[in-house]
């Protein structure tokens, strides 16, 4: 097994893993076991890549491009505006935003009704 490894890898560093052993593995010199070991993955991981491989005539990275928005454009400005206002000018006891009061929002606006988690990744981190 190689030595220390991170815990999570960027999206740069696993491209740059699985382009390492596309060169072993279109060689065919090796074991699909021995260039598991080699490069800190599982044997299934190879087999997954040898897959790919043929499927995909490559290794290279693609594009995540992470769930769909349930709102509009438009209805995101809004919310950002809403949000700006202030909770109590939205009928919350005290001008705190909280995810549950976030999502309550978006749900009584845009009929539109999210799990808390969804909306605290979302909105309260990214607007």
């Amino acid at each position: 097994m190689p030595g220390w490894q991170p815990t999570h890898y960027s999206r740069a560093q696993l491209e740059e893993r699985r382009l390492a052993a596309l060169a072993w593995i279109e060689r065919g010199t090796h074991r699909n076991q021995e260039i598991a070991n080699h490069f800190g993955v599982s044997v299934h991981t190879i087999y997954t890549w040898k897959a790919r491989l043929r499927r995909n005539g490559g290794l290279k990275a693609t594009i995540a491009s992470g769930a769909t928005s349930r709102l509009t454009a438009a209805q995101h400005e809004q919310l950002r505006t809403f949000l700006r206002e202030g909770a109590v000018h939205h009928g919350f006891p005290d001008p705190t935003w909280t995810t549950r009061r976030v999502t309550d929002l978006i749900g009584r606006h845009f009929d539109v009704w999210y799990h808390h988690e969804v909306v605290g990744w979302n909105y309260a981190r990214h607007h």
